[in-house]
């Protein structure tokens, strides 16, 4: 397989499966690594093979957007952050939802995030939360 073809599987394939799982909580840094591994040796080697001597350029530099010089795949960490700050997102601008009322634990970088990139607008008083809102 040409490595184009790889770098599309990398990107659309392994890269999604733990979506669902960083959503609702952080994915833990051994997992991480190991998907990183799969993805490496997959796009390197287009199998599961040795690939030491392979890399033509390391790993972060093949995960930064394409505008920055990288080949455009996605930065499982920072990926994590965003689905759950979506998650926090949703659950304040869906409360009637039913799964809006879910406790997910979300890192206090995440949360940090959350708080410093959005405001309440105080209307009937009964959504903002006058020690934890801007």
């Amino acid at each position: 397989m040409a490595r184009s073809g790889c770098l599309v599987w990398v990107k659309s394939v392994l890269r999604a499966v733990p979506i669902y799982m960083m959503m609702a909580e952080d994915l833990l840094t051994w997992a991480r690594n190991e998907v990183d591994a799969i993805c490496r040796k997959f796009f390197w080697a287009c199998n599961d093979a040795s690939v030491k001597g392979k890399y033509m350029v390391s790993w972060p530099i093949v995960c930064k957007p394409t505008t920055l010089g990288g080949l455009g795949v996605s930065d499982l960490k920072l990926t994590g952050y965003a689905l759950q700050t979506r998650w926090l997102w949703l659950q304040k601008t869906d409360a009637d939802q039913a799964w809006s009322q879910l406790p997910i634990k979300t890192a206090p970088q995440v949360q940090a995030f959350f708080r410093a990139s959005t405001f309440m607008e105080i209307g009937d008083g009964h959504t903002a939360l006058f020690w934890e809102d801007c």
